[in-house]
């Protein structure tokens, strides 16, 4: 079991060029969806202030993209960052959110 986890784990790569384009109506639509309205701005924020890091994406066969990544807390950049998870489907050439998790307690 362990050999096929880090199996796994070697598809993951630092490259985004897999990753279907995605834009700010998309990710304001699936945080709306989320009850989250108003988390847009400060995300890419948290993004262009570096609190983002180790960012990784893996694409499946089924075409579907996988983003995971770190990010510190926002005010306390000393402790553990939290685990960001996102996965992307393309339609119609065009990056469609279809999960999203994250280990803050928002999630």
């Amino acid at each position: 079991m362990a050999a096929d986890s880090a199996e796994l784990d070697s598809h993951w790569l630092k490259s985004l060029e897999k990753v279907p384009k995605v834009s700010s109506v998309t990710i304001a639509k699936h945080l709306t969806g989320c009850g989250k309205k108003e988390v847009g701005e400060k995300d890419y924020k948290f993004f262009t202030e570096n609190y983002i890091h180790n960012v990784f994406v893996k694409e499946d066969d089924r075409g579907s993209c996988f983003v995971k990544a770190l990010c510190f807390r926002s005010q306390r950049k000393s402790e553990a960052p939290h685990a960001v998870n996102i996965k992307l489907k393309s339609e119609d050439g065009r990056g469609i959110v279809t999960e999203a998790k994250c280990s803050c307690k928002a999630g």
